[in-house]
């Protein structure tokens, strides 16, 4: 019974990941393991290269936009079933020769969940939103643009009249 018990605790320590560290950036896929041949970079990559020191800018916007998310969320995005909705990762490529921005998405998750009445069996109801952000330019513009503004999320991005809280908000409501 012991000798059960402590191979079910293992097999379920492997399936849930025990142990494992998740980055907190992107990976490349496997088609790109040639990185040299790469026609795209992940934002902090290139920065790291074109920039040095400027990845930590990147975090650092990454920081006050997910903050400034949550400044809104109550009010905005976070009531309905989903509730509360989660910002999970904000990810962009860039061209690995220009670097201007290729592609942006940010995830976000929610759920809800219900219990049955009559056997007590809590089901959950979990959805994930990835939602583009539209982005133009490159990286270090953006940054400049936006770090240490007192509402990063809500300000216009550069060479655009909307913001990246009009593309979540779109996202998140499904239009």
């Amino acid at each position: 019974m012991r000798t059960a018990i402590l191979a079910m605790a293992a097999v379920m320590a492997v399936g849930c990941g025990a142990g494992s560290v998740r980055s907190t950036t992107a990976s490349y896929d496997s088609d790109s393991a040639d990185v040299t041949a790469a026609k795209f970079k992940e934002v902090s990559d290139d920065l790291s290269t074109r920039h040095p020191g400027a990845e930590n800018n990147w975090i650092d916007l990454r920081t006050t936009l997910f903050n400034d998310f949550y400044n809104v969320c109550g009010d905005t995005f976070c009531d309905g079933d989903y509730n509360p909705v989660q910002p999970l990762q904000l990810t962009c490529s860039v061209d690995a020769k220009t670097g201007a921005f290729h592609m942006c998405l940010w995830t976000f998750a929610g759920s809800y969940d219900t219990v049955a009445k009559t056997s007590g069996n809590i089901t959950a109801h979990p959805k994930i939103w990835k939602c583009s952000i539209p982005l133009t330019g490159d990286a270090n513009t953006l940054i400049n643009t936006l770090n240490g503004s007192s509402d990063a999320l809500q300000n216009p991005l550069p060479g655009s009249s909307s913001s990246i809280y009009d593309a979540i908000g779109s996202c998140l409501s499904g239009t």
